[in-house]
């Protein structure tokens, strides 16, 4: 009441009574005074009618919103105080933030409701959370506000009730249903990616005959992409090569339960699963065959920090017959040769030029069990087991050496020169380093067996070292890469128009080439028959021969092919007189004719001559006896020299009417005398090397290259070589141009002398290429 002043009321008033009251020296006035008010005074003044406000609203028509899309939260008549010392403004904007959150709350379930898939209680709860406290993450603002901007303000005044005032506000609020469930579970984005975006590198797409085809397909398969991930690009390809190798193992197992339900006797699901344990990693070698047809990402939301979703569909291809061998292997014979490399691991080196490695896994040594001091005991153990592990790292490295080599090796030589030379093994062996760590075996608390170690470690072998070692001790024999002739002689008894001509062909065909194939892999210089062919037929043609045509070489009559062809490849059996060149087949390769031998010579250093002695059925025509002969002869010093010879014979089934059992049985013949003779060829060989450095001491082998000589000047070089004594003369190679000599002394003085000699000759064939072999 403070606030008002009395006076500005009007009023009336009268005495009703009036006297005065008094106490010795003191008067007390007494009054009966009656005031009138005018009564609408009063209510106007301490509670006047409502006032009007005009505070401005967003300018929205709800026209606008058609129910169908809009959902309206309505609130009426509601009231605000007005607290003193604050402007109405100011309650006005508190009261629409108040009524805005309210809204948007109730606007939030209610259009929850209505959703497809509706989100649960807690990530309602959560959504309005993060909304209503003002969150900002990343780029993407989450604010109620975004949500409450439309809303229209129905009725607005302020009723003052002495001293205090209230605002009343009526307002509805309008939101948009497919905003708003957007922002609740943001609509589904499938974001198509280029086929080659992600490549699948190790697909390899086979195609595969409808008949044996299995496709295990995998239609918009998903997975999540890690959002841990900064770099997107590598989030996403990590996915997909993570979802290619779970597809894989998943489609390899279906593959295997489909082909495996087709089978007459199916495996049971424990054989299966055993199979894919059983499998493992090698699943990938059965999964190649695959495409992806389609990829894409799929997220919800901001693409910056949405969760995403690789989406893939893609096929597997399977073999119906491979994947019917894994659950049903074929039977099968297979020679195996396990070396030391196939089964080092990958952080063991590897043998190289420079080093031989020596891997011993799982070697166990016993403790000795009488010394107290049981880390001494274990060291020794240990040291010992070392040391002699050295010495087999040695032997091993030894052999390699000469099984690199592929040289010729007498095995008494070796066997003494490795024991010479393992006396002083630990030059050799450079370092040595464990596997894994060592570890002591024991049997149990209670058991009385003695303790082992357990040793996993590899040594490394100075390869270039102990190779000079070998070599200087004789152990092996360093000679040239012969070049080597394989002739064929047919010395069966009977006519040649007495066998089949298929039969003739196919068998001396495949012997020749069993036993060219044999010495190929040795590391011997095939000449190739087909490569000499025509200029031994213009040699032929040349000297008019006898006996070999080349009407007869190319005629209609099977058996006079046959035999013109065989005629051709064995040289060694041409012989020339006064009238010609003549062929005439002697005891196989026990020919000696000077003709045919010094051709030869022009061609290769080493000849392997092969006789198909006889073909002999047996009485009851149930068997037939196939014997051959083989033996081997080198050209040295202007001259054939045999080296060693081979002989056996085998016994095939027959079938009449078919020679396929007799073409294998050649075929098998062939190779097991070809494995007899070749280590006597390279004994043999050995042996005369050792005897030609001791007789030549310090003769080198020069190759000698005659670039711009012609046939005809070339063979007036190789005869003035071999008739000088100025060197040793060893052989030429006519297609190639080349002689071999040996020579005493440096390739400087020995291209001073050669081409000094060759112009005091008169041969003017150019600056010849030298070559030490």
């Amino acid at each position: 009441m403070n606030a008002y002043d009395y006076k500005e009321f009007p009023v009336k008033w009268y005495i009703q009574k009036q006297q005065i009251v008094r106490r010795g020296e003191k008067e007390t006035l007494h009054l009966t005074v009656f005031f009138y008010y005018e009564r609408s005074t009063f209510i106007t003044e301490l509670a006047p009618p409502p006032e009007k406000t005009n505070f401005a609203g967003p300018k929205i028509n709800p026209a606008d919103f058609p129910s169908e899309t809009t959902y309206v939260v309505k609130f009426d008549h509601q009231s605000f105080p007005v607290p003193v010392g604050t402007t109405r403004k100011a309650t006005f904007d508190k009261a629409i933030l108040s009524l805005s959150r309210d809204a948007f709350r109730d606007a939030v379930v209610a259009v929850n409701k209505t959703q497809r898939n509706p989100q649960t209680n807690a990530a309602i709860g959560e959504f309005i959370q993060e909304h209503l406290e003002n969150y900002i993450r990343d780029e993407e603002q989450r604010n109620f506000q975004i949500h409450t901007q439309n809303y229209e303000i129905r009725k607005q005044n302020v009723v003052r009730r002495f001293p205090k005032e209230t605002l009343n506000l009526s307002l509805y609020y309008y939101f948009d249903r497919k905003a708003l469930g957007d922002a609740m579970r943001p609509p589904l984005q499938i974001i198509p990616l280029d086929r080659n975006q992600y490549s699948d590198t190790d697909a390899r797409r086979v195609p595969l005959s409808s008949a044996v085809t299995l496709v295990v397909p995998f239609e918009l398969e998903e997975v999540s992409v890690p959002q841990d991930i900064e770099d997107r690009e590598m989030a996403r390809r990590q996915a997909y090569t993570g979802k290619i190798e779970t597809l894989a193992r998943q489609a390899l197992k279906t593959a295997l339960s489909q082909v495996n339900a087709d089978l007459p006797n199916p495996k049971n699901t424990q054989e299966l699963d055993s199979l894919v344990t059983a499998i493992g990693s090698d699943y990938r070698n059965y999964t190649l065959n695959r495409e992806v047809t389609h990829q894409a990402i799929k997220r919800r939301g901001s693409e910056t920090n949405a969760e995403e979703t690789l989406q893939l569909t893609m096929y597997f291809y399977f073999d119906r017959l491979q994947i019917k061998d894994l659950i049903q292997p074929t039977e099968r014979a297979v020679t195996v040769d396990l070396d030391t490399d196939d089964l080092l691991r990958m952080d063991i080196p590897a043998s190289d030029n420079e080093t031989y490695v020596a891997v011993f896994r799982d070697h166990e040594v016993e403790v000795p069990s009488d010394v107290q001091d049981k880390n001494a005991a274990r060291k020794r153990a240990a040291r010992d087991a070392v040391e002699a592990l050295k010495l087999e790292a040695f032997n091993k490295a030894a052999l390699d050496i000469n099984h690199q080599l592929a040289q010729p090796m007498d095995p008494g030589e070796f066997e003494r020169a490795i024991a010479k030379t393992a006396a002083n093994f630990r030059h050799y062996v450079i370092d040595f380093k464990w596997i894994d760590d060592p570890q002591v075996i024991t049997r149990g608390d209670y058991s009385t067996a003695p303790e082992s170690l357990r040793l996993n470690l590899y040594f490394q072998v100075d390869r270039k070292a102990l190779r000079k070692a070998l070599v200087s001790e004789r152990a092996i024999t360093l000679v040239a890469r012969y070049r080597t002739f394989v002739e064929l002689y047919w010395n069966v008894p009977g006519k040649f128009e007495d066998f089949p001509p298929e039969m003739i062909k196919e068998t001396t065909s495949t012997i020749l080439e069993n036993i060219e194939d044999y010495f190929s892999q040795k590391d011997y210089e095939i000449v190739e028959f087909e490569n000499i062919r025509g200029e031994l037929m213009k040699l032929l043609m040349e000297h008019e021969a006898e006996g070999i045509s080349e009407d007869d070489l190319y005629s209609q009559d099977e058996h006079t092919r046959l035999q013109s062809n065989l005629a051709l490849r064995s040289i060694s059996n041409w012989s020339s007189d006064s009238e010609g060149v003549s062929w005439k087949a002697q005891e196989g390769s026990q020919s000696q004719f000077e003709f045919g031998k010094r051709i030869l010579a022009d061609y290769a250093d080493l000849l392997i001559g092969v006789t198909i002695n006889s073909i002999e059925p047996s009485s009851d025509g149930r068997q037939v006896t196939l014997r051959l002969t083989v033996n081997a002869t080198l050209f040295e010093r202007g001259e054939w020299v045999k080296l060693a010879s081979a002989d056996a014979a085998r016994s095939i089934p027959y079938e009449p009417g078919s020679v396929n059992l007799i073409i294998e049985g050649g075929k098998l013949l062939a190779q097991q005398l070809a494995a007899e003779l070749e280590p006597r060829i390279k004994h043999k060989l050995a042996r005369r090397k050792a005897a030609e450095e001791v007789l030549t001491g310090t003769e080198q082998v020069f190759i000698v290259v005659f670039k711009g000589a012609s046939k005809q000047q070339f063979a007036k070089i190789k005869s003035r070589l071999a008739d000088s004594s100025r060197w040793e003369y060893k052989s030429t190679d006519v297609r190639k141009r080349t002689a071999r000599i040996a020579f005493e002394g440096s390739i400087d003085n020995f291209a001073d002398r050669l081409e000094m000699f060759l112009s005091g000759a008169g041969l003017n064939v150019g600056l010849p290429e030298y070559v030490s072999s």
